[in-house]
């Protein structure tokens, strides 16, 4: 019983998790291309 105690909690809250995972995942996504699009002005 206690083992299944965390996904009754993190059940409602999953979505949220969801939606903050995706939004770090593009910002860092976003953080790398402009990082890279710096490092080729920078080259050329």
């Amino acid at each position: 019983m206690k083992i299944l105690l965390p996904f009754y909690v993190l059940d409602p809250i999953k979505p949220i998790l969801f939606d903050l995972w995706k939004f770090l995942l593009l910002n860092c996504l976003c953080s790398v291309i402009r990082h890279w699009l710096r490092l080729l002005c920078w080259f050329r």
